[in-house]
Order: structure tokens, then sequence, then C-alpha cells
């Protein structure tokens, strides 16, 4: 598979334009007019009851930097071409508890190491655990397919996602705090568990209206064995749907 940008899906689309939009917001109010939006809605490293929106709010907002520009750039760009393939497998609602289930597993690793080392923690922001879900996913579902991004050799779904895992630790090695890679940690392993699950999951058999015909059971084959008659040609049994 090349790099390319699919189709826009809908909750793709919602995501994006909420995304961008939360980041122009903090743009102007935080860096025009000195609203702290970053400290109501980053992840304190801190467990403080009070402040339980922030479990779902931290995707909203940036680190505070010159760089916060690009680092939502790139997560838009990754959102929208892993997480309309995702979302055309899994389906609108699926998808929706995707971002769900890899923003809060984004969230349990800094919290934890902020308990236990807070002097190295810092609070968690950016839209990269929604990155990391949708890459994770994208993964799962191809089996690892072959990607091609721009000046990077092709690769497997699988290999990309360790690349990018060991660009987000040295960013971490950087900013002196594991807090970048603990989100793309979490974020990736809930992602990658919630679509395994999906697809592990038996799917249940269509009840059909009237009839009191046998019920099939559960993972038996829809076909069924109709004996052949005596003659040369019938020798064989034959399959019918």
């Amino acid at each position: 598979m090349r790099f390319a940008f699919p189709p826009l899906t809908p909750v793709v689309r919602v995501i994006l334009v909420v995304l961008f939009a939360s980041f122009v917001a903090q743009s102007l109010l935080q860096g025009l007019i000195g609203l702290p939006l970053f400290d109501w809605l980053a992840l304190s490293p801190e467990l403080d009851v009070p402040l339980a929106w922030q479990w779902a709010t931290y995707p909203l907002v940036e680190y505070v930097g010159s760089s916060a520009v690009i680092s939502r750039a790139i997560d838009l760009l990754l959102i929208w071409t892993f997480g309309a393939m995702a979302e055309s497998h899994l389906g609108r609602n699926r998808t929706l508890q995707l971002v769900v289930v890899s923003v809060l597993g984004g969230a349990i690793l800094p919290l934890a190491f902020g308990l236990l080392f807070g002097d190295y923690a810092m609070p968690a922001a950016g839209a990269g655990a929604i990155a990391w879900a949708m890459m994770g996913a994208f993964a799962v579902i191809t089996r690892g397919a072959p990607v091609n991004f721009v000046l990077m050799p092709s690769m497997s779904a699988w290999h990309a996602l360790g690349v990018f895992l060991v660009i987000t630790a040295l960013q971490s090695m950087w900013a002196r705090t594991p807090t970048p890679l603990l989100i793309a940690l979490g974020a990736l392993a809930a992602a990658v568990l919630f679509v395994r699950w999906i697809e592990q999951r038996p799917t249940r058999p269509t009840k059909k209206t009237g009839g009191n015909g046998p019920r099939r059971r559960s993972g038996a084959s829809h076909l069924q064995v109709i004996p052949g008659g005596q003659s040369s040609e019938d020798e064989r049994p034959r399959w019918l749907n």
C-alpha cells in the first residue's frame, strides 16, 4: 500500500475538524490572550479527582512552543491516512470506541509514572494518542501490509510503527521525560488489543423468520451434503449452499 490520502470518512472528518479547531482556539486564546487552556485541559501527572475531565481533553491541546504546529499537523495527517482505512473496516461506532479506548489507554502510563516519579513527569498533551491508535488499528487490520512513506523505504506497517516508536523515544530523551513515549505505548497497546478483540469475537448467526428446521450449531458450515443417486454420474456427493 502506497502512502496516499484516502477519502475522508465521517468519524475521521469530525476528529480532524475538532482537533484543528481546538488547536486554533488554543493558539488564539492562550497565545494571544494568555488564557491557560493547557493547564485546564492537559492531563496532569498528579491524580486529581476534580480534574477528571483531563482524561478526555488532553488530545485537544499541544505543548506550548514553536514545534506545536508541526506536531499537530503530523498527527492530523496520520489520523487522516490511517483512520479512514480503519473506519472503513470497523464502522462508525467501533471507530468511536477505538478513539475512546486509545485516549484512555494513552493516559494510564503517564499517570502511573507521574505517581511514582513526579519529578520527571510532565502533563500529557497532544493528539498523538489518536494517531497511534489509527496506526495500530491499520497494522492489525491489514496484517502488517507494506507501506511507503515519503523519503522512507517500503516496510511493513509493524516495522513502520517500530521506527515511529524509536523517533518518539528520541524526542522523549530531548524533552528529558518519558511522557510522550508512554502516551504512544499506552495508546498503541490499547488500540491493538481492542481491534484484535473485535476480530476474534464470534459472529452471531442471523435468525430466519419462520421455519421449523433444525438450528445450525455455532461455527458449523452453511453447506449441506446431498447424497447422489445410484447412477455413475452421481457417485460423489454434491455440495449445495
